[in-house]
């Protein structure tokens, strides 16, 4: 019988980790890993933090080189080899290489072409002082700029690799701009939780152009760029980083006739099997299933695209007949770094769980609490959660703040994967420390508000239909129960300051028939008002979500 020949395409991405896992699953199988760099690699994150300092040399964020998988795990490692061919019927992989091109049977093959930048379409944006912010490749660039006396960097597009690459720019010690084309950033997360991110962009230093188109990019000598936007501003810039987006890289695939998405992922079934016979794939070119709607999505995450690869390389090796893995449904988590914040999200937004399950189906709730006991100076923290009305499942969560953000997502992430109600998330038995957040937790807190909305006893309006109502003139109280009236100048010149602690008796002398509006700082004590008011006898009483705070957020940056 002959040895069984395992190939895994893509040295980065996935396809280091799938060709190890094939290893641990077969020792006497040849296993070939093929990539069409000179090197191959096994990191996906982290550049950010070479450039600031707390990374001080390439090796240390990129150790595992071509000696490394053939000394630790007997890999074959080709490269500067491009796989440019698959013959199914034939069952062989097509290569090239400098000397030549050679074709070599396989019994299963590995696909991990990840996913390429997408380029600006503009001419001058190309040659020395213009990069992008995805491999290691564009971090030696973007450093010998700097050692060339690049102080000025400007970077186009503000979604998660925009991001990252501000912080690292910024951690080096470069002022940065930044330009997006859209009216916010971050498009896959809610508007609140955009301007929230927009804000922390800011603080940390940055410039945030909105709403820009470049109408023209002059080279000025060897590798500086003077750029000039549709409202007439001019940046000068010593490095331009270009982070528009990505696209996975899966021309291989499609011409072997696998199902391609829109998206340009390939499909896969839950082993990672494509719908080509014994051809697998893994890392940021697949799709994967989404925990809530249950269809096919594109995450190219790297702890996701990490998963996929270890399946991927696992079921190649043990074919049909072993004991095969399956890849799980995600909720899509990502976490950001922005300055001295965090900004989280995981599952469906409010925007898309209105899209994929109805407008009418989905609840909102948002509190804005604190990290840790506010007795110890806990800092502020939003947490957003989604509830799906007709299962009574959460669906979606966002967590921002300078402090718990990634304790806190993963514990909603898991909530949304399990199917969980909000009031399990309320029961859930989390680790009790002051300086680790309050003994009602406003991950809890979230889950206990949006079980009582569940019930009916609680009414939350979001900041668009009270601007809704504001604009249709419709005749409601609209009263402020805040302690000290501090937020009166942000609602209507009509609003009443009336504290929570004076409604009692306020109250006699209001019409129980005419609907009734509550506003506070944050939102909680509109809500406490609005229990007052509901068990004596209000008919129609609502308060406004997340209060003054995420008003303030959405009226004055949308």
């Amino acid at each position: 019988m002959s040895q069984k020949k395992i190939i895994v395409i893509g040295g980065a991405h996935g396809g280091p980790t799938a060709a190890a896992r094939a290893r641990e699953f077969d020792e006497n199988a040849h296993v070939m890993l093929v990539e069409k760099k000179d090197h191959v690699s096994w990191v996906r994150a982290g550049l950010r933090y070479h450039l600031s300092g707390d990374v001080s040399h390439y090796d240390e964020i990129d150790r595992e080189r071509a000696a490394f998988f053939t000394q630790r795990y007997r890999i074959d490692v080709h490269t500067q080899t491009e796989a440019v061919a698959l013959d199914l019927d034939a069952s062989y992989v097509t290569l090239k290489s400098p000397s030549g091109i050679h074709r070599h049977r396989f019994d299963s093959v590995v696909f991990a072409g990840g996913a390429a930048s997408k380029k600006a379409n503009i001419d001058a944006l190309g040659g020395p002082g213009v990069t992008f912010f995805r491999n290691v490749d564009h971090l030696q660039k973007i450093r010998s700029l700097i050692e060339q006396g690049a102080k000025k960097a400007v970077v186009i597009g503000c979604g998660p690799y925009g991001l990252e690459a501000v912080a690292g720019l910024q951690g080096a010690g470069l002022a940065v701009e930044v330009i997006e084309r859209a009216p916010r950033i971050l498009p896959h997360f809610s508007l609140p939780a955009a301007h929230a991110a927009a804000q922390m962009l800011i603080e940390s230093g940055a410039k945030l152009h909105l709403n820009a188109e470049i109408e023209s990019v002059e080279r000025v000598g060897e590798s500086k760029r003077t750029i000039q936007l549709n409202n007439g501003t001019v940046l000068e810039a010593d490095i331009v980083v270009v982070c528009v987006g990505m696209k996975p890289q899966t021309q291989l695939l499609q011409e072997a006739g696998a199902a391609i998405h829109p998206s340009g992922a390939v499909r896969v079934r839950e082993t990672m099997e494509t719908t080509l016979p014994r051809v697998y794939a893994c890392g940021t070119a697949v799709l994967v299933p989404h925990a809530v709607t249950k269809g096919p999505w594109w995450f190219p995450q790297p702890a996701i695209a990490e998963r996929t690869a270890q399946i991927a390389g696992r079921n190649a090796a043990v074919g049909h007949q072993g004991d095969s893995e399956s890849m799980s449904p995600v909720a899509g988590t990502a976490v950001l770094q922005i300055g001295n914040y965090w900004i989280a999200r995981t599952g469906l937004t409010d925007e898309l769980a209105r899209t994929h399950l109805g407008e009418d189906r989905i609840q909102v709730v948002t509190i804005h609490g604190y990290s840790s006991e506010r007795w110890l100076s806990g800092e502020h923290i939003c947490v957003r959660m989604m509830v799906d009305k007709a299962s009574e499942c959460v669906v979606g969560a966002e967590v921002w703040g300078s402090q718990g953000v990634a304790r806190r997502i993963d514990l909603l992430a898991s909530a949304i994967v399990e199917g969980w109600s909000p009031s399990r998330v309320a029961d859930i038995d989390m680790a009790y420390l002051p300086l680790l957040g309050p003994t009602n937790d406003p991950v809890k807190e979230a889950g206990a508000l949006s079980a009582l909305c569940l019930k009916g006893e609680a009414h939350p309006m979001t900041t668009d239909q009270l601007l809704f109502q504001l604009q249709q003139n419709l005749d409601f109280n609209l009263l402020d129960v805040s302690q000290d009236g501090d937020y009166m100048d942000q609602w209507p010149s009509y609003a009443v300051h009336v504290p929570l602690e004076e409604l009692r008796g306020a109250m006699v002398d209001m019409d129980k028939n005419k609907p009734v509006v509550l506003l506070s700082r944050a939102g909680r004590r509109a809500h406490l008002a609005s229990r007052i008011l509901l068990q004596s006898g209000f008919e129609t009483v609502s308060y406004l979500d997340g209060g003054a705070l995420t008003w303030r957020l959405l009226t004055q940056n949308g």
